[in-house]
């Protein structure tokens, strides 16, 4: 009896550590289509809409698509080449969008698509961060789930697909006015996000908490990158807890 009431409180201590199997079972089903939504798969589909991945199809697309196409073909090309990477011919070819429309769309030129992209992928890191923390019954387990979701794309993709954001921030902030301000405004939505989610969970400090744990996110892309391994996204998450 003595050996059984051990094991009972040994699992409840793991269970206060880990997320619950019926919300790791999501994000291998809905978290990772949520992933694939923010990533892309390169190899046999494009982005037709922000939210949307849809098998490539043959034709020109509508005007009403072409702007979501420049917008999302511009935050996959950044994610893996960079801002200065990748050139303003390279987005509108790959994108299959009109190439006359393009100023009409963008007046400030690569500039403000780069802005929109930023927003994009901050929106698409944002809807997972929801669903991660939604799930999970506390904040150190949603930490660990959001950087095992993330830390796994990131290494399926051989080390190459990392924060979107930060490839716009090492290549052009601060010394663009208009990306530096929407580098800072989608950061500081996800630092809200976590932080609610936080206060949600009756979190001491959350707002310091939250911004623990993106500082340690960010730190892990770079991290990982360079050793190859996903090693520095579970430490990310242990700070975060």
């Amino acid at each position: 009896m003595a050996r059984k009431g051990w094991s009972a409180g040994r699992n409840r201590r793991a269970a206060r550590r880990t997320p619950s199997l019926v919300m790791m079972s999501r994000l291998s089903g809905e978290g990772a289509a949520m992933v694939a939504s923010f990533y892309g798969d390169h190899h046999n589909t494009v982005i037709t809409r922000p939210t949307d991945i849809q098998p490539a199809q043959s034709g020109m697309p509508r005007p009403s698509d072409a702007k979501s196409r420049f917008i999302a073909t511009a935050a996959d090309l950044f994610q893996r080449q960079g801002y200065n990477g990748v050139g303003l011919n390279e987005i509108i070819e790959a994108s299959g969008a009109p190439k006359g429309s393009f100023y009409h769309h963008f007046p400030g030129g690569k500039e403000e698509l780069g802005a929109e992209a930023v927003r994009l992928a901050g929106r698409r890191i944002g809807k997972l961060i929801d669903q991660v923390f939604g799930d999970a019954q506390n904040f150190p387990a949603a930490a660990l789930a959001l950087a095992d979701v993330i830390g796994g794309h990131f290494e399926r993709s051989g080390w190459r697909e990392g924060c979107p954001v930060t490839a716009i921030v090492v290549d052009a902030v601060p010394q663009s006015e208009r990306l530096s301000l929407a580098v800072a405004e989608v950061m500081g939505a996800w630092v809200d996000k976590a932080t609610a989610h936080g206060e949600r969970m009756g979190v001491p400090d959350a707002r310091g908490r939250a911004e623990r744990f993106i500082i340690a996110l960010e730190g892990a892309w770079l991290m990982s990158r360079v050793k190859r391994s996903r090693e520095p996204f579970r430490i990310a998450a242990e700070m975060a807890g």
